[in-house]
């Protein structure tokens, strides 16, 4: 389902020109949720931030779903978040897409990379997207780290610009991020081109992810080059899973909720001071 028609027949295109095996298959594309079946086994919800709540509730108005895949940033609140949670409590399973937790190349990083803590993690680059995509990294340093996020300064946050999505804003400056067991992350942009770098230390060495170039290298000539997958690449994949066994390598729905409510809340109260208003929205997607 999209309201936009140029993206249905964009994908109703695909769908008869690049995938075989269709007579195994039924597609229908929709523009709004009206007819929607009153069972789905797994309802995908990528819309931007600020209506994603609402999407959901017009999906439970009408169908029982089993399964969730939503896509970050999760909403614009940590009261929207709350409503959401809530709404699928009963839910089978409910997962949030960051993405690189289902990654071939960023699991086998996870499995070789030793896990002495704390971490010290830098993550610099030009407009990379700090207040949308800040989320994507802050759950890779959970992840790898295996510790939770306990605390976010936004104290080296600069101004606010309009982003690329009409009604959604950027931040420029830096973010730093702090865990449960002493490791810390620090996320810095500007309004360059520059690629994003990520460098991962702790008390076996100095790691440097290079995303883009495909690179990872450490101590002692250490380097596990791969691949940043397309995420038409992941999703046929995370499909599977979730239809075959209940389950998918993503963060898990209340997890992520916790993290996405303490960075939405720290970035709201920056957002209120600089615009000099008591704002209860952060317009991020």
């Amino acid at each position: 389902m999209d309201p936009r028609k140029s993206s249905l027949d964009n994908a109703r295109e695909m769908w008869e020109t690049e995938l075989p095996d269709l007579h195994q298959h039924n597609a229908h594309f929709c523009k709004t949720l009206v007819g929607i079946p009153d069972q789905l086994e797994l309802c995908i919800v990528a819309t931007t931030a600020d209506v994603r709540l609402m999407v959901i509730e017009q999906v439970l108005a009408q169908s029982r779903v089993h399964y969730w895949v939503l896509e970050k940033v999760l909403a614009q609140s940590g009261d929207q978040i709350d409503r959401m949670t809530n709404r699928l409590c009963d839910a089978r399973g409910a997962w949030v897409n960051v993405v690189r937790r289902s990654c071939p190349w960023h699991q086998e990083i996870y499995k070789q990379i030793p896990k002495g803590k704390p971490w010290r993690v830098e993550a610099a680059g030009g407009a990379w997207g700090l207040a949308s995509n800040s989320i994507h990294l802050i759950d890779l340093v959970s992840w790898w780290s295996g510790e939770s996020l306990v605390y976010i300064d936004t104290s080296g946050l600069g101004a606010w610009f309009p982003s690329k999505r009409i009604g959604a804003w950027e931040v420029e400056g830096s973010i730093e991020a702090a865990f449960s067991c002493g490791s810390v992350l620090n996320l810095k942009a500007n309004q360059t081109s520059s690629n994003l770098n990520l460098i991962f230390q702790n008390k076996f060495g100095t790691w440097i992810l290079d995303e883009p170039n495909g690179s990872f290298v450490g101590p002692s000539d250490f380097s596990l080059p791969g691949k940043f997958s397309f995420q038409s690449e992941i999703t046929g994949l995370l499909v599977r899973d979730i239809l075959t066994n209940g389950e998918c390598p993503l963060a898990d729905l209340h997890e992520s909720a916790e993290v996405h409510k303490m960075f939405i809340e720290a970035l709201l109260r920056h957002w209120s001071l600089t615009k000099r208003c008591v704002a209860t929205l952060l317009p991020i997607t």
